[in-house]
């Protein structure tokens, strides 16, 4: 660090020195002296790290490193006005200046993370440096993004948050370091997205992305359930409707998020608003399936006479209970049938229970998505029952 810091305070100092006669030459040199020094703190920092075992020993030590990295980037910034930028050596020098401590600062941030204190607002030179990094990594990559990208509401909606993010006023703004980051990981990782994906896939590379780094924007979040919304409302029934709500949100919840990450920390996570979101959809959609037999109920069929007792199986489980061992039997492909609907079809109107003689395919059905603990934990313990009956036999 001395060295970089001697380069700053005292060689390229204009208050120190008369940078205007800096030659190519003389910056050939500079510029192999921070190199040198660049990689020389990188190992030494990954070197003390390594080698301590007290976490307050390395905290303190990266952010000494840290901070020292933004002071020195606050007073490149302060001497701004004396790299003439028609000088095209002082122009280069004032950019090697800049982009080596950012590279350092980069550096710990992605690899030290957890030994800073992000939660500190960041200083305005450091914010101008991060916003700047961002927009350059934005133009160069948007092209070839938007052509991968097939769903162009949601890739605007992404790259608007950035947008707002570097034209916000750094004077008027409390950023904080771990939204500084957040912001780089989130165009680092977009620039990876450069392969055409498939229009009409809900589940694409870039969602994932966007779930895994929680980014739990509203007009994400709202712009993700009403594509799966519009999907499935193009199914002509109800038990399909229901059925594919819940395969979507299985795949769902396979999808991973990065620890400690967020983009809006006053929201609840992406992974806790989409399942909501899930059940309440589901609820509404199992809710149309109670409509026909609230309309049989009105207008009871005729009365047909009673299968005799032996045509039944009695079963000691509840309603309830069936459906639900039904509908996870459909699930595991334990039980198979064209849909699951068929398989209540052909094995409830064969059962009866102690409570009821006759059971309801439909609410049967409908009541094994409305499952309780005490139906589910009753349920289990039955079938442990039998898992132990067979281990016997």
């Amino acid at each position: 660090m001395a060295a970089i810091d001697q380069v700053i305070s005292v060689t390229l100092n204009p208050l120190k020195n008369e940078i205007e006669s800096l030659s190519s030459i003389q910056l050939n040199i500079i510029e192999g002296i921070i190199e040198k020094e660049k990689e020389k703190l990188q190992k030494n920092l990954k070197s003390r790290i390594f080698k301590s075992n007290n976490e307050k020993e390395i905290e303190l030590f990266v952010s000494q490193y840290h901070s020292t990295l933004i002071l020195l980037l606050q007073q490149v910034y302060k001497n701004k006005p004396y790299f003439n930028e028609g000088n095209p050596v002082l122009s280069k020098a004032f950019n090697l200046l800049v982009g080596s401590l950012d590279e350092l600062l980069v550096f710990i941030e992605e690899r030290f993370a957890p030994y800073l204190s992000l939660l500190e607002t960041v200083p305005i030179t450091y914010l101008e440096v991060a916003k700047n990094e961002i927009k350059q990594s934005i133009e160069r990559f948007k092209n070839s993004f938007l052509n991968a990208v097939p769903d162009k509401e949601l890739s605007e909606i992404v790259l608007n948050e950035i947008l707002k993010f570097i034209e916000t006023p750094s004077e008027n703004s409390s950023v904080t370091f771990k939204e500084v980051i957040y912001m780089k990981d989130l165009v680092k990782e977009l620039e990876h997205i450069d392969q055409p994906e498939n229009p009409k896939c809900i589940y694409t590379a870039l969602v994932e992305l966007l779930v895994y780094l929680n980014y739990n924007s509203k007009l994400f979040i709202n712009h993700f359930t009403s594509k799966i919304k519009l999907q499935i409302n193009s199914l002509p029934f109800i038990d399909k409707k229901i059925v594919q709500l819940e395969f979507k949100r299985k795949e769902f919840q396979q999808m991973h998020v990065k620890p400690g990450v967020i983009l809006n920390p006053e929201y609840n996570g992406i992974k806790a608003e989409i399942e909501r979101w899930f059940t309440h959809e589901i609820y509404f959609v199992s809710q149309e399936l109670k409509v026909p037999e609230i309309s049989a109920a009105l207008n009871p069929p005729p009365v047909l006479p009673k299968r005799k007792e032996r045509d039944k199986v009695l079963c000691m489980l509840t309603g309830d209970q069936i459906g639900l061992f039904l509908r996870a039997s459909d699930q595991n492909r334990l039980l198979i049938a064209p849909s699951m609907t068929a398989i209540f079809k052909a094995i409830v109107p064969s059962l009866s229970t102690k409570d009821r003689e006759e059971l309801s395919v439909e609410n049967t059905r409908v009541k094994s998505y409305e499952a309780t603990d005490h139906d589910k934990e009753t349920l289990i313990m039955a079938l442990e029952k039998l898992i132990q009956t067979i281990r016997e036999f």
